[in-house]
């Protein structure tokens, strides 16, 4: 078997028509909650926008309120009652509820190395290659789901995400076996900047911009490596993408 690296939605629909075993990277910040929030307990509803999410809220019967659809933050889950809650992301959320038939894992700096465990043990079973999904790149067809920063940022151009690709870097090298060679990159970049690693998250486009907003809290709990070993997964139901516990 061989682990691969891929991107977005367009990566992400390949893989699973393929049969592969996938992870899901949005580094900044869905795929750090959404590994938080599981890991407290929460049972997380992945939706594309915020009108999606407060259709998903009704029909999954999230909490009531402003506690069912909840703002990125990873923080915020912990020491919290657990709740069924929806998190809307415009990326990594995105690309969960595109394979939520594709039974795919979730993968951050956070739970890096249980992912690639997880990853490698799903890959082992199917008798399948596996693809590592990198979700934070904009550009394209996506284009009308780019925050303005982003927007301002690009100038025409796609936002490459270091966060994401070094993420995905870093869950490789936890991996033993064939990798390709986009995701060996990947796994150079990361090594190569191990060691000022939360320094080189603040600095990228999404860790400015989270900082400028007062997140820079997020940033550096995002960027920490290995502190939980949950490793939720994708699950159907009722037809929509459900996050849940390993």
């Amino acid at each position: 078997m061989v682990f691969h690296l891929a991107w977005g939605v367009a990566g992400a629909k390949a893989a699973a028509e393929r049969g592969d075993a996938i992870a899901v990277i949005d580094a900044l910040r869905f795929t750090s909650a959404s590994v938080t929030a599981v890991h407290n307990g929460f049972t997380v509803i992945p939706a594309k926008n915020e009108v999606e999410a407060r259709s998903l809220s009704i029909k999954h019967h999230a909490a009531p309120g402003k506690a069912g659809i909840c703002a990125l933050s990873p923080r915020q889950f912990i020491d919290a009652p657990p709740l069924r809650i929806v998190l809307p992301s415009p990326h990594g959320a995105t690309v969960c509820c595109e394979v939520g038939g594709a039974g795919a894992l979730l993968a951050s700096f956070l739970n890096a190395q249980a992912a690639a465990k997880a990853i490698a043990r799903a890959s082992d079973e199917t008798g399948r290659n596996a693809t590592i999904i990198v979700s934070g790149e904009i550009g394209g067809d996506r284009r009308a789901n780019m925050y303005r920063f982003e927007a301002d940022l690009a100038k025409g151009n796609d936002i490459f995400c270091f966060e994401d690709y070094a993420c995905a870097g870093c869950v490789s090298s936890y991996l033993p076996g064939s990798k390709s060679l986009d995701l060996q990159a990947a796994e150079g970049v990361y090594l190569e900047n191990k060691a000022r690693l939360v320094g080189c998250i603040r600095e990228c486009v999404s860790g400015r911009y989270l900082s400028a907003k007062g997140f820079d809290a997020d940033v550096d709990f995002c960027a920490r490596l290995n502190p939980f070993t949950c490793v939720p997964r994708i699950v159907k139901e009722n037809g929509d993408a459900i996050i849940v516990g390993d």
